[in-house]
């Protein structure tokens, strides 16, 4: 995932504890050694569904009302899974879930 500009999420994103990171309108929440965290991090919603765009796009797919879900995986193996509405995106590094 490093050719994503994700740079909010990136301090998650190479911290090899971190297994799983959810982001949805509301929180960003993130398992680490087995434990769930909630970040202080706050996205706009704008933001956010560029991040969403970004990763989605990263497995060769699109996210929109008309293909409200996605399931892919990005070339490090990373599972993802988005829904448009309620907006919503999980990170699944490789080795988890």
């Amino acid at each position: 995932m490093s050719q994503i500009d994700v740079d909010t999420l990136e301090a998650l994103l190479v911290d090899e504890a971190v297994t799983a990171i959810h982001l949805t309108e509301y929180s960003l929440v993130y398992e680490k050694a087995g434990e769930t965290h909630t970040s202080n991090i706050q996205i706009e919603r704008a933001h956010q569904h560029q991040i969403i765009e970004l990763v989605v796009a990263a497995c060769g797919k699109s996210l929109s009302a008309d293909h409200s879900m996605v399931e892919g995986v990005l070339d490090d193996d990373t599972k993802i899974y988005t829904v448009y509405e309620p907006l919503s995106l999980s990170l699944y590094k490789q080795g988890s879930k």
